[in-house]
C-alpha cells in the first residue's frame, strides 16, 4: 500500500498540530488506499499552553514526544522521512505550527521545517496542508517562485496582510 506522510508538530490546537484536522487526515488518507505514516520534529516546542485556559505555561514539550498522544502507531523523527518514497506529504494545522515553526516577525520558517519543504519541493512530491499550515510553503520556498494565496479578494495575499493573519492567528 502506498504511504502517505503525515508531519505533526505536538498535540493540541493552541500549542502542537489541531487533533481534529491531524485524526481527519489519517481517515481520509486511509480511505482513500493509503497508509499513514506519522513523524514529527525532535524539537522542544516553543511554548506550552494550557488548553483549558488558553494561557502559556512555564513548561517543556518535546514534539515528537507530544505527537505519539495524537498518533495512532510509531511516530518517527522527521529526519528519517525519505519524501522520494512516499506518495505525498500532509501537514495539518493548528496553531502549533505557526508557534513552533515560524518566527512570525521576520515571516521565516524554522530551519527543520524549511528543509524538509524543500526536500519534498525538490522532488516533486504533492503536499498537501490544511488552516494554519498553508503559509509555511508561502514562507520556505518563496525564493523559488513557490504562491500561496488567501482568500479570494484581490490583494489578499500580499505580504502585510500575510503578516498580519500570521500575527492575528498567533495571539488567538
Amino acid at each position: 500500500m502506498p504511504e502517505i506522510a503525515i508531519i505533526l508538530v505536538g498535540c493540541g490546537r493552541y500549542d502542537g498540530t489541531n487533533v481534529f484536522e491531524a485524526t481527519a487526515t489519517a481517515v481520509a488518507v486511509e480511505k482513500h488506499g493509503y497508509e499513514p505514516k506519522f513523524y514529527s520534529f525532535d524539537m522542544v516546542q516553543k511554548s506550552v499552553i494550557d488548553h483549558l485556559t488558553a494561557s502559556e505555561v512555564q513548561e517543556e514539550r518535546n514534539m515528537l514526544a507530544e505527537s505519539w498522544r495524537l498518533a495512532v502507531g510509531c511516530v518517527k523523527d522527521v529526519k528519517e522521512l525519505e519524501v522520494e518514497s512516499v506518495a505525498g506529504v500532509v501537514i495539518p494545522g493548528g496553531q502549533g505550527i505557526i508557534r513552533n515553526m515560524t518566527t512570525i516577525e521576520e515571516l521565516q520558517v524554522d530551519e527543520n521545517m524549511k528543509a524538509l519543504l524543500e526536500k519534498i519541493h525538490a522532488n516533486s512530491v504533492p503536499l498537501g496542508l490544511t488552516s494554519h499550515s498553508a503559509i509555511l510553503p508561502a514562507m520556505a520556498l518563496s525564493d523559488k517562485g513557490v504562491k500561496v494565496t488567501f482568500g479570494d479578494r484581490a490583494g489578499d495575499n500580499d505580504e502585510a496582510t500575510t503578516k498580519n493573519y500570521l500575527t492575528d492567528t498567533a495571539n488567538q
